[in-house]
């Protein structure tokens, strides 16, 4: 964590419930005005971590305490996807899958919801899934489908295994 992110974090604990003079190891977004927490998120973005990247990109991708910039939120996506950040991967697939913010490219979107389930992140693997099952990322694959869902499902994802029991109770269900 950052000098910057430390500092606003205790001083938003400080200020609401005090801390014993310690700082909180998660503080909420909610409770910082928009532009200090944006600027933290930048801060911290800028010193390489990651997860505050995929942040400031939902900001811009929601508009939430800046104006949407979809361009600005995908860059912000793809560093934290480059950084190792999978669920910031599963964000900019979907950019790419719907052309939001970029030209549409199911392609890199397979490649980046792949990315995304490989690292780790559960819904990469499940909306990866979703694509082979509708053929809306390419050629329609149930088998790989059910592996992706079962994958999704391994790492403890609750939809994962409702799909699975879904696909293989019925072959022909349509999501």
């Amino acid at each position: 964590m950052t000098a910057p992110t430390r500092q606003v974090l205790f001083l938003l604990c400080v200020a609401l419930a005090g801390c014993n003079g310690e700082a909180p190891a998660v503080a909420s977004s909610a409770s910082a005005p928009p532009q200090d927490v944006t600027k933290t998120l930048a801060a911290s973005c800028d010193a390489n971590e990651y997860h505050a990247c995929f942040d400031l990109g939902e900001r811009y991708r929601t508009a939430n305490g800046v104006g949407e910039d979809l361009t600005r939120a995908n860059e912000l996506f793809d560093q934290a996807c480059e950084g190792g950040f999978a669920r910031s991967c599963s964000s900019l697939g979907a950019s790419y899958l719907r052309g939001r913010g970029v030209a549409k490219d199911t392609k890199r979107a397979m490649s980046l919801f792949l990315k995304s389930c490989e690292t780790g992140w559960a819904w990469g693997c499940h909306t990866l899934a979703g694509r082979y099952w509708t053929g809306d990322g390419g050629t329609k694959d149930h088998k790989q489908a059910e592996a992706y869902y079962q994958k999704a499902c391994d790492a403890g994802l609750r939809e994962g295994c409702s799909a699975v029991q879904e696909v293989q109770a019925n072959p022909n269900y349509e999501f």
